[in-house]
């Protein structure tokens, strides 16, 4: 079970509501072998106290646990805790503690929007009850602990199946109170029909057949319900069920409306208004979000770029929405840059700042609308205040910044859709956008900087910085050597600089010799956290069958340039075909455009295209 890295803005986040499965950076990971999911499962939903051995081994085994069960165990631990870091996972006396904020867990999050149902229910909000009891419902995929043994696992799988089966009655049942008759009936029959032993739902149909003129049909409900009891069971249906069936029977006309909240009318008329909004926001909606992930203390170089884009974001049109966006290859340094600039000019934009790291360049980007969510809530708006769909998030986002001059670092933002709904109309606002992507199709920026690697001087620069000047003056021809070979990449230049750093008895031309040879670079620039190797791995997984195909091929060119013609050769394809190739992958920054029509791969990115495992072929199945 390998560790995927995980920076400060990406919580690892949990689900148990179906398979158990962990998210760690952003990136699904497996969670191991059934009773690791066990372990795991039973310090997720006790998440904050210290669970004993003796107590795991219960959950796990029963009372017949095996000899060696306790060292299986603890092997068990060990795995899960090089997955979600140690900083999470600790060891209490003879037990350990997961200490996990519940908002990242999914069976905890039910039970926040549980409770905040219950408050909008207590306060007649039934429309803001019905969201929230959706949303919850909508937490789960499955089965809860699908395929989990053991005694605890069997006992949570049993209470958070009837917990699920409990909400969704609940949240028809208020459906069918807001009048929505045409959504929730087809929803009351097929739940009849999978639960035909909870007389609830049965009492909603008929409420709702009956309000929806629909007579004969509701008392036909009442008729299937007693034969399945009778007949199943040996029982009549409950009192309330037999009440309502004589309501219907009496056509009793107050019937539909008996359980409409007074205040039903103006909700549904109002809907998500930014007045409503902000006169439930705490001090009206004066929140001062500072979200500005820490700036490094050794950032060197850029220095006029930084002068620039200050000024622009500073100073910006004055009629425009300021907006720079910074593209770059995976570790020049685009969200380093973006936070340094933020922090020198913060202070001009006394409204706040807001950081999101919209994860671009992972198979499942951030959707805007959560994004908007978070900014929202970090502007003082409740959580029981924010719209449910995207474009009226968006509206009040615009709404609540149209008075402030906030600052807002949009990172690794994938394409234009997904950062024009997070964009402010108020031209006191700033935005900063980092993409890997070399343009962005139809966004209006004041200024677009591809940036690229360092140059020699400001590689040496940021190395002095991490191993300190006089070190670096000893041995300055080998530090040359060095950060010409990590291709001047800040990213490979920090991780050089790190290792020698925690190696001070090294020589800085050891670490050089060694990076020299293209088959140990990548190795070298693996240690810690945060390696060269998952940061290009990201980009690559984007590719589609004909760019990673092609990435190889080119790969495997030992030209220093790329000449269309000889791509052409090397991938067997035609000249136009060659040449969308080979801009779809510069526009993911995994060539570089050398001038117009030739290309060249970035040292680091040729040695880990050739270093990437082989291909599974595809096999084709016919069908007989």
């Amino acid at each position: 079970m390998s560790k995927i890295p995980q920076g400060p803005a990406e919580p690892t986040r949990f689900r148990v509501l179906g398979a158990v499965t962990v998210e760690v950076g952003g990136d699904r990971v497996t969670s191991g072998p059934p009773q690791r999911q066990a372990v795991l499962a039973a310090l997720l939903l006790r998440c904050g106290a210290v669970v004993c051995l003796d107590q795991l081994l219960t959950d796990v085994w029963g009372d017949e646990s095996p000899l060696s069960a306790a060292r299986i165990l603890r092997t068990h631990v060990w795995q899960i805790r090089r997955q979600v870091g140690p900083e999470l996972l600790e060891s209490v006396g003879d037990g350990y503690r997961l200490t996990v904020d519940p908002e990242h867990v999914d069976a905890h999050r039910v039970q926040d929007l549980v409770n905040s149902a219950a408050q909008a229910q207590h306060g007649s909000r039934v429309e803001e009850c019905s969201r929230l009891l959706a949303q919850a419902v909508a937490l789960w995929h499955g089965d809860p602990l699908a395929g989990v043994p053991g005694p605890f696992a069997e006992t949570e799988r049993e209470r958070l199946g009837e917990l699920r089966f409990t909400l969704q009655e609940k949240r028809m049942a208020v459906d069918v109170s807001l009048g929505r008759y045409g959504r929730v009936i087809p929803e009351l029959l097929a739940f009849t029909q999978q639960q035909p032993f909870r007389e609830g739902p049965y009492g909603s149909l008929m409420r709702a057949l009956y309000a929806a003129g629909r007579q004969a049909e509701a008392l036909s409900v009442f008729a299937r319900a007693r034969r399945v009891l009778g007949e199943e069971l040996g029982i009549e249906p409950g009192p309330q069920l037999r009440s309502l069936h004589e309501r219907v029977l009496a056509d009793d006309r107050t019937l539909a409306a008996a359980h409409l909240p007074e205040s039903l009318a103006e909700l549904a008329c109002e809907g998500w208004s930014v007045k409503r909004a902000l006169s439930r926001a705490d001090g009206g909606g004066t929140v001062r979000p500072a979200q500005l992930a820490p700036d490094v203390s050794d950032f060197s170089g850029r220095r006029t770029l930084v002068a620039e884009l200050c000024a622009i974001l500073a100073e910006g049109p004055p009629h425009a929405l300021p907006v720079v966006s910074v593209s770059g290859m995976a570790g020049v340094g685009k969200s380093t840059l973006a936070v340094h600039v933020a922090h020198r000019i913060k202070d001009r934009f006394p409204g706040g700042s807001l950081h999101v790291d919209l994860r671009g360049s992972r198979r499942e980007a951030l959707d805007p609308g959560e994004a908007l969510g978070g900014f929202l809530t970090a502007l003082g708006i409740p959580a029981h205040a924010v719209p449910p769909q995207c474009a009226d998030r968006a509206r009040l986002f615009r709404s609540v910044l149209e008075d402030r001059a906030v600052l807002l670092v949009l990172d690794d933002a994938r394409d234009a859709a997904q950062i024009e709904p997070l964009l402010p109309g108020s031209a006191r606002c700033a935005v900063v956008v980092t993409t890997r992507r070399h343009h962005l199709t139809g966004l209006a920026v004041v200024r677009h900087v591809p940036l690229g690697v360092f140059g020699i001087e400001e590689s040496c620069e940021l190395l002095g910085r991490i191993v300190g000047e006089e070190r670096l003056g000893r041995e300055t021809p080998a530090a040359r050597r060095l950060v010409t070979a990590c291709g001047n990449l800040p990213l490979a230049v920090r991780i050089a600089g790190s290792r020698l750093a925690a190696r001070p008895a090294w020589e800085v031309a050891h670490l050089a010799d060694r990076l020299e040879d293209e088959r140990l670079r990548l190795s070298e620039l693996g240690h810690g956290p945060t390696t060269v190797t998952a940061s290009f791995a990201r980009s690559h997984r984007l590719l589609n069958e004909w760019q990673d195909d092609a990435l190889r091929r080119l790969a495997a060119l030992d030209a220093p340039l790329i000449r269309p013609g000889d791509a052409a050769t090397a991938l067997s394809l035609s000249g136009e075909e060659t040449r969308a190739l080979l801009e779809s992958l510069t526009d993911a920054a995994l060539l570089e455009s050398a001038s117009p029509g030739d290309y060249r791969f970035h040292p680091l990115v040729r040695a880990f295209a050739r270093a990437l495992p082989p291909r599974i072929p595809r096999v084709r199945c016919v069908t007989v």
